[in-house]
C-alpha cells in the first residue's frame, strides 16, 4: 500500500469543520504535526479502526461506528481509519432492506469527526428506524458527530462507564505569520476575488474572515441542534439550553438531560433487547416513560 504523506494529511485536516471532542482533535493534529518531519505514514500499520465489518447475532445486525468520522476517504482518514460515512450508510441500508434482519444495533465508540455527510447519514438512520428498531449504544465514547448520529436512532442506550455529549461545532485557524517572520519568510498571494484567500494560515485572521467562519460554524451548529431535537423528541430550546453546550456527560447526567434512554450492562444486552422486540416497540414513543421498560436503575449506579 502506498504510504500517505503526513504533510498532505495535515493540509486536508486543517480545512475541515469539526463536530468532535476537542481533546481528540488535538491529539490527532499533534500526531500529524509530529509526523510531518519527513515521515510518511503506512496506513496498514497505524490505522486502528480500519475494516469495520457489520456483524449479525440471530436476527440482529450489529453495525460498528468506531473511531473518527469522515464523509469520504481522505489522506488523514487513511492514517487514522474510522468510519467513512458514504460506505457506512451503504451497510446500514443493506441491513435495513434485509427482511431477515429484524433490528439493528449501532455499536459506537467515537469522538465524532467532520460535519460533512453527518446530517445525511443521520437522516438515513432515522429512515431505518421507521422500518425496524435501531438502537444506538454508547460503547463507550459517543461524542459530537457520533452523538448526532446516535440521536437519530429509535433508542439511545449507554454502558455504565460511557460518556456522551460534546454537542457543538468548531473550526480551527492556525496563524503561522510570526513564525515565518522569524524564519525570514514572506508569503505573497496573487489572487482575484476579494475574499479568496481569507483564513489562510500565513497571516492573522481578519475580523471579516472570522465572521464568515463563525457563520459557517453556526450553520452546522443549528443543524446539529435541530437534528438532536427531532431525533430525541425534544424542543430545540431544551437542546440548546441543556444539551448543546459542548460538555461530555456520564451516565447520571446523560439520563437526566435526555441524551439517552437507559443503561445496558453490555452490547449483548442491547442485542438481546433488539432481538426480542417487534418492529414498532421502540419507534416514535415517549422516551422518558420507557425508562422503566429499559430497567433503568439509577440508584445502583
Amino acid at each position: 500500500m502506498k504510504p500517505i504523506s503526513y504533510a498532505a494529511a495535515l493540509a486536508e485536516f486543517e480545512q475541515e469543520v469539526w463536530a468532535i471532542a476537542p481533546k481528540a482533535l488535538q491529539t490527532m493534529r499533534d500526531a500529524l504535526t509530529r509526523g510531518g518531519d519527513g515521515v510518511a505514514a503506512q496506513p496498514a500499520a497505524v490505522a486502528r479502526f480500519q475494516d469495520q465489518q457489520p456483524a449479525r447475532d440471530a436476527a440482529v445486525g450489529v453495525l460498528p461506528l468506531v473511531g473518527p468520522i469522515s464523509h469520504r476517504p481522505t489522506a488523514w482518514q487513511s492514517i487514522y481509519g474510522g468510519p467513512v460515512l458514504m460506505k457506512w450508510v451503504d451497510q446500514l441500508q443493506l441491513m435495513t432492506t434485509n427482511p431477515s434482519i429484524r433490528g439493528i444495533v449501532i455499536d459506537i465508540d467515537s469522538p465524532g469527526g467532520t460535519v460533512g455527510g453527518v446530517e445525511e447519514a443521520g437522516q438515513a438512520i432515522a429512515e431505518a428506524a421507521r422500518k425496524k428498531p435501531v438502537i444506538a449504544v454508547a460503547n463507550t465514547t459517543t461524542a459530537s458527530a457520533a452523538y448526532w448520529l446516535a440521536s437519530q436512532a429509535s433508542k439511545v442506550l449507554m454502558m455504565p462507564s460511557a460518556g456522551v455529549g460534546s454537542v457543538g461545532v468548531y473550526s480551527l485557524h492556525m496563524d503561522f505569520s510570526r513564525a515565518l517572520d522569524k524564519a525570514g519568510v514572506t508569503p505573497t498571494f496573487i489572487y482575484a476575488g476579494r475574499n479568496k484567500v481569507d483564513g489562510n494560515p500565513f497571516e492573522p485572521l481578519t475580523d471579516e474572515a472570522k465572521r464568515d467562519e463563525q457563520r459557517i460554524v453556526d450553520f452546522y451548529y443549528d443543524a446539529f441542534v435541530k437534528a438532536v431535537a427531532n431525533g430525541r423528541g425534544l424542543s430545540e430550546s431544551w437542546v440548546r439550553d441543556k444539551m448543546a453546550d459542548g460538555r461530555m456527560h456520564n451516565v447520571k447526567s446523560a439520563v437526566g438531560l435526555r441524551f439517552v434512554d437507559g443503561v445496558v450492562s453490555g452490547l449483548s444486552q442491547a442485542i438481546a433487547m433488539t432481538a426480542e422486540t417487534n418492529s414498532g416497540r421502540f419507534a416514535h414513543a415517549n422516551r422518558l416513560s420507557e425508562c422503566e421498560l429499559l430497567k433503568l436503575e439509577m440508584d445502583s449506579l
